[in-house]
């Protein structure tokens, strides 16, 4: 793009896994103390709870993509036509793809709004009402979305006005910076 800087940015993938186990890890831990000290010790485990816990999960996780198509929709104002759903077999992840530059100033909500709505109110919910199903399942979901944290975190130094072209095929963008 003539009259821009590009800069490409491509999150460690190894490092965003460690950092999603400790992120787990500290929810588990955190989430536990709290029901135990709010709802007393209540462990059920059952063949229904672990379908529960997969059905739940497997929601959260098209619901996590879905919120960001529908950030790239309705707060970026991008097109139907311009967003992709697809799977990387590589990472074992799904993903949603702009086909089309958006402005640096919609990405902090795209990136971050599925996972607070899809892993903390869940995790929030399930401390206060004695769900260990709900605080693994949120836990998983806030883990699945320290990939999300990281790009945020790596656009939060571009100006708002710079261009996020995400790339179709990988794990990561460009930012064009206006010369």
């Amino acid at each position: 793009m003539d009259g821009y800087e590009r800069v490409e940015i491509k999150p460690e993938i190894q490092l965003i896994a460690n950092e999603s186990i400790k992120v787990f890890l500290i929810s588990v831990i955190i989430g536990v103390i709290s029901n135990v000290s709010l709802n007393g010790i209540n462990v059920k485990f059952s063949l229904y709870g672990v379908v529960i816990f997969i059905v739940l999960y497997s929601i959260g996780i098209v619901m996590h993509e879905i919120i960001h198509a529908l950030c790239f929709r309705y707060y970026s104002r991008i097109n139907w036509d311009n967003i992709k759903f697809g799977f990387h077999k590589q990472y074992l992840c799904p993903y949603v793809h702009c086909k089309v530059s958006v402005e640096n100033r919609f990405m902090g909500v795209v990136l971050i709004l599925p996972t607070i709505i899809t892993g903390v109110f869940p995790w929030i919910f399930g401390i206060i009402n004695g769900s260990y199903i709900l605080i693994v399942v949120g836990a998983l979901l806030i883990s699945g979305g320290v990939g999300d944290f990281a790009m945020y975190n790596q656009l939060r130094r571009f100006p708002k006005a710079s261009l996020v072209h995400d790339f179709e095929n990988d794990i990561g963008c460009e930012v064009y910076i206006k010369k």
